[in-house]
């Protein structure tokens, strides 16, 4: 199983940390359970108690990924207009002078409340180009640079 950060199901989370802490219950003999399923033998005498939980909330799933290809008219729509507007403000004619790719948002709080109504949902995220301003990201350190460092 490969783990993902921001796109992996809550069960495969589960199954991830599951298993990465199993060979630690047996090295220090403890009785383990993981979300409500015993996974150390039953009836063993142990040292101790390992138990994994949720700890707010049963979890939320990856948001659905939102339709970007050609065929896809909404977001078609939304990044000629990014573009347009971009262009026009800087008196730009090349129609390729910016580009808008999809990402990824990490918190993923408020569109669970839109996921039914509709599959494009965009979360907007503009950032300046890096190295133009090294104060001019999000929290007063350029996010975006660090970004690309990864």
């Amino acid at each position: 199983m490969i783990y993902r950060l921001f796109y992996s199901s809550v069960g495969e989370v589960q199954a991830h940390d599951t298993a990465l802490l199993k060979h630690l219950a047996k090295k220090f003999n403890l009785t383990y359970s993981a979300f409500g399923t015993q996974v150390s033998e039953e009836g063993v005498p142990a040292s101790g108690t390992l138990t994994l939980s949720a700890a707010f909330q049963a979890g939320l799933e990856p948001a659905p990924i939102t339709p970007t290809g050609t065929d896809a008219a909404p977001y078609q729509l939304l990044s000629g207009t990014i573009k347009a507007t971009y262009n026009a403000h800087r008196s730009i004619k090349d129609t390729d002078s910016i580009i808008v790719a999809p990402s990824i948002m990490s918190g993923n709080t408020d569109t669970r409340f839109y996921w039914k109504l509709s599959p494009h949902i965009f979360r907007y995220n503009h950032h300046n180009a890096p190295g133009k301003n090294p104060l001019s990201g999000v929290h007063t350190v350029n996010e975006c640079t660090l970004m690309f460092l990864c």
